[in-house]
């Protein structure tokens, strides 16, 4: 009986060791979809955030490589490649961000935005949370790819 319990710990350990490892986007969403109700013009109120600085490099759901120094964001209601304007109710400025993950994963929190727009709109890690509102400026095409975005800023 020993050999036999030998044996088994053995293609066990095997079958752990050789499972595929799935890789996940840095802010992994909780179980909410994207909307596919998402048109141009549409405005949502929402609570952002920061993303995760440990994201940094890290591969988003849309395939780019993540980097806080880019207009980028994370969102469960909205589907990648969107493109939203973002703006600080507290303070009126505004940056537009590219969604390119899936997140944030705190459930009433609808977007994660990276440091240089979070910056733009006056979130730091020091206030960590903000009101906003979201107006979507543009959706992609069904076939079309999710290429990072770089917008601009405007106050």
């Amino acid at each position: 009986m020993p050999r036999f319990f030998d044996l088994s710990i053995a293609i066990l350990a095997l079958t752990v060791v050789t499972l595929p490892v799935a890789s996940a986007p840095c802010a992994e969403s909780s179980t909410a979809a994207a909307s596919s109700a998402a048109v141009p013009g549409k405005t949502l109120k929402a609570k952002a955030t920061l993303y995760p600085n440990a994201c940094e490099g890290h591969e988003t759901a849309a395939g780019t490589t993540f980097h806080q120094a880019d207009h980028v964001a994370a969102s469960n209601k909205l589907p990648l490649g969107t493109t939203v304007k973002v703006t600080n109710l507290t303070n009126g400025k505004s940056t537009k961000v590219t969604v390119l993950d899936h997140g944030p994963a705190l459930g009433a929190h609808r977007i994660d935005l990276s440091q240089k727009a979070a910056k733009e709109i006056g979130l730091t890690h020091q206030k960590g949370i903000t009101p906003v509102k979201v107006k979507i400026t543009s959706t992609p095409a069904p076939d079309q790819a999710n290429p990072p975005g770089d917008a601009q800023v405007s106050r």
